[in-house]
């Protein structure tokens, strides 16, 4: 006949052990996400603060804001892409080469790494469209009565 410490031992322990098992997952969850997180930064060539919290499974990262202004047209790389642009999520606005200044940071908190977002630039819209209509754009009404719309 089975006594109490024998029923604790058998069924106890393994129900313990099971109770400890999201723990684990969520650890390792957020340490391989922290990982992933600081490689795509470093990839990207983002200076970034990252914090993890382990046990709640929240990664949170402050990526710098920017104002960004074309080059000049007489400067070499006004005409030509940024060799080595952002391939996170937000991060169009890096294929092309600018004077960039750092307007402060935004911080961001996730769970998983494919979450992660490169923070909107600031630029004036009148430079925004010289520097469009230099690369070869074409107005479009449509579109600018959409920018009027939402504010711009």
């Amino acid at each position: 006949m089975a006594d109490a410490s024998d029923v604790i031992t058998y069924i106890g322990v393994p129900l313990a052990v099971l109770g400890v098992l999201p723990i684990f997952y969520t650890f390792t969850n957020s340490f391989f996400t922290l990982r992933n997180v600081k490689r795509s930064l470093r990839r990207c060539g983002l200076e970034a603060t990252t914090r993890g919290s382990y046990m709640g499974g929240v990664i949170e990262v402050s990526l710098p804001r920017y104002s960004v202004t074309p080059l000049e047209r007489t400067e070499d790389g006004y005409w030509t892409q940024d060799t080595k642009p952002s391939t996170l999520k937000g991060g169009t606005w890096t294929i092309f080469n600018w004077n960039q200044l750092v307007t402060g940071h935004a911080m961001q908190r996730i769970q998983y790494s494919s979450d992660l977002k490169v923070p909107q630039a600031e630029i004036e819209l009148e430079e925004l469209f010289e520097f469009m209509l230099d690369r070869g754009a074409v107005p479009d009404a449509k579109g600018i009565h959409m920018l009027r719309v939402s504010g711009l």
